[in-house]
């Protein structure tokens, strides 16, 4: 079968899926060492969550560790939103007067002004 284009399979961004046969990307491309597990949507309503599914083989070490930072970073927000609603004493600061002092002082931190 091969690789197959099929039609109306154009995503969003413009750009096409290609659609293989199980076990073609394993032949091709060798094994899986990581998979993206950061989320990228959660849908409130349904508690759905859809994660980002990256996928990367031996050889593709430091592009793994690269895509994990950058797509934390850019999905932190929904990873915020997940872990507010399953778990929202995870959110509230364990020391509320360390909390209040950190709110208080953190522009003299990032500045170097205030010792931590």
């Amino acid at each position: 079968m091969g690789n197959v284009i099929l039609p109306g399979s154009q995503k969003a961004d413009g750009k096409r899926r290609v659609w293989m046969p199980p076990g073609a990307t394993k032949a091709l491309m060798g094994d899986t060492i990581s998979v993206c597990d950061i989320p990228v949507a959660f849908d409130h309503d349904a508690g759905t969550l859809k994660k980002c599914g990256a996928r990367f083989v031996k050889g593709q070490e430091r592009l793994a560790e690269k895509h994990h930072a950058t797509c934390a970073v850019e999905h932190a927000d929904v990873i915020q939103s997940f872990i507010s609603t399953r778990r929202p004493e995870i959110m509230d600061p364990w020391d509320k007067e360390y909390a209040a002092w950190l709110k208080q002082n953190e522009r003299g931190i990032a500045e170097g002004r205030v010792k931590w």
